[in-house]
């Protein structure tokens, strides 16, 4: 039997049933699996954004609510309203919108770099 030349391509091996009955089956398993998927992530962006909306649903009614307690002429009532106020505070506190200013840098070499003839910090 000759020796294969060094710049021909090796030889192909063929599939058997069993090779082309897998691959069969999981380009079958894909084209049922990505339309399922894109599905799924739809039912889920829905999802959260319901979440969302019912979120925003709930403080605007909880803010209204402790508004309407701070106009109550008992003392017990107002202040419950202050509470509930504070705990929607506490709760928004996380929102993006709501930033802390940026916070500077310490200064560096303090009393003794303001000295003349000290050395740089």
């Amino acid at each position: 039997m000759p020796e294969p030349l060094p710049d021909s391509p090796p030889p192909r091996k063929k599939l058997d049933l069993t090779q082309l009955l897998t691959l069969g089956a999981v380009l079958v398993s894909l084209v049922f699996a990505i339309p399922q998927a894109i599905t799924a992530q739809a039912t889920l962006e829905a999802t959260r954004s319901e979440s969302s909306n019912l979120q925003q649903q709930q403080i605007t009614e909880r803010f209204s609510t402790a508004i309407e307690q701070l106009g109550s002429d008992k003392l017990q009532i107002r202040l419950g309203g202050i509470y509930a106020l504070e705990r929607i505070a506490h709760d928004s506190d996380h929102h993006p919108q709501r930033r802390q200013p940026p916070r500077r840098p310490p200064r560096r070499g303090g009393w003794l770099g303001d000295r003349p003839g000290a050395p740089p910090a």
